[in-house]
């Protein structure tokens, strides 16, 4: 008599890894966050052997996820499912294949989001998991448990060899040497340390310096190595999430108007006399995201307030049919002011989150201002992300785009 077993088969090469896959189509007016056209990792368990005949056979998958400090992540707990995110398969074995017979998961989640599957022999069956945000995640490891009868008597297998899911991500950063604003330069070593502890599962993505103090006119072409490094980066980031690490951003909530840097720019005021150019502010944005109302004055933008609005839009348009699912701006302080980072998202048709706090980047490490010092190894190896604020969602309409 041939025991029931069973082993994980990953769709990647990466052995027993899964790697996701999470894409979205975004078609500018039309856009439906959340919604269309996904293709995921996925992986099946596969029996081995099996008895001719057995009944009342049972096949569990349990999730085990921890989050960056190795703690596990409570499950999510639904009316199916009290006990948390396992999952069952149902059904019997006849001439030595599993036949389901019923399926029982928990409450499909409304947020889709970077979902993987997990399908039966043959393909013929589906489960679907929901996990959290993977720049949250350390390690999320599945196991499978099979319980049936043959002639009446129950048997066990427990699966041995988990099933790992790794989230490739993505980030921007400045590519060059900048020799006014230094700060930039440092960037490039945390990424590349970043990108070392999973180099299968991340990407870099350098786009150039502009050197402020040369512009003597804003035009398109300043913004064409920032518009292709973050499609770039959207498409080697299966997983959906883009960090644009590129220079610095500011608000505080009361004085002054919230800023991020669009492109990393080689300029020091107190050298040059000069602002950074390349840097969208709410002025540029809260006059031109909806129509003018009837009957009132219309405000003529500025061209170099025209020129930034036009690059948001390319980047928009860039962005469209990639697997983005969300943008982070590891630009200081700007998540402080919600009102800008919404108008951020809806001009730039995905959703975005920016931090609250000033962030300092090190050769092994990043941490935050009032954090102090990074406790390495931890924080070299993730983003920091425990400071972002609220992620803003784009609104349905975009906002009108204005002809250069």
């Amino acid at each position: 008599m041939a025991n029931l077993t069973a082993s994980w088969k990953a769709s990647s090469k990466y052995g027993n890894t899964v790697v996701v896959h999470d894409f979205h189509t975004y078609t500018g007016a039309n856009l439906k966050p959340f919604v269309t056209d996904f293709k995921h990792g996925f992986a099946r368990f596969l029996f081995a052997s099996a008895p001719k005949t057995a009944t009342d056979v049972v096949v569990l998958v349990e999730e085990v996820i921890k989050d960056l400090d190795g703690k596990v992540i409570p499950p999510r707990k639904t009316k199916e499912v009290p006990d948390g995110p396992t999952k069952e398969f149902h059904g019997r074995i006849e001439n030595g294949k599993f036949v389901a017979s019923l399926l029982v998961m928990g409450k499909l989640s409304d947020n889709r989001n970077n979902e993987f599957r997990l399908t039966g022999p043959e393909g013929k069956n589906t489960i679907r998991a929901f996990i959290h945000d993977p720049e949250r995640v350390s390690s999320h490891v599945l196991t499978v448990t099979i319980r049936y009868k043959v002639d009446g008597k129950p048997e066990t297998f427990v699966g041995t060899s988990p099933l790992h899911v790794r989230f490739p991500l993505a980030m921007v950063i400045p590519k060059g040497k900048a020799t006014l604003d230094t700060a930039l330069n440092m960037i490039p070593r945390y990424a590349s340390h970043w990108q070392s502890e999973e180099p299968d599962f991340r990407h870099v993505e350098g786009v150039p310096i502009v050197v402020t103090r040369n512009i003597k006119r804003l035009e398109p072409r300043h913004f064409d190595g920032v518009v292709a490094g973050l499609r770039q980066a959207a498409l080697n980031a299966t997983a959906g999430v883009v960090a644009l690490s590129v220079g610095h951003g500011g608000a505080d909530g009361q004085a002054g108007t919230a800023f991020i840097s669009l492109v990393p720019e080689d300029n020091r005021r107190s050298v040059t006399g000069l602002e950074a150019k390349c840097r969208v502010t709410q002025t540029d944005l809260v006059s031109f995201d909806e129509p003018p109302k009837p009957g009132s004055v219309k405000i003529t933008p500025s061209h170099d307030t025209l020129v930034r609005l036009n690059a948001l839009d390319r980047i928009a348009d860039a962005l469209a049919n990639t697997p983005i699912r969300r943008l982070i701006l590891h630009t200081c302080n700007a998540g402080n002011d919600g009102a800008f980072i919404q108008l951020l998202a809806n001009r730039l048709r995905v959703p975005v989150q920016a931090q609250r706090d000033f962030i300092f980047f090190e050769p092994q490490a990043s941490y935050y201002e009032k954090d102090g010092k990074a406790t390495l190894p931890r924080d070299g190896k993730f983003w920091p992300i425990h400071r972002l604020g609220s992620l803003k969602i784009p609104k349905k309409t975009p906002p009108p785009r204005l002809p250069l």
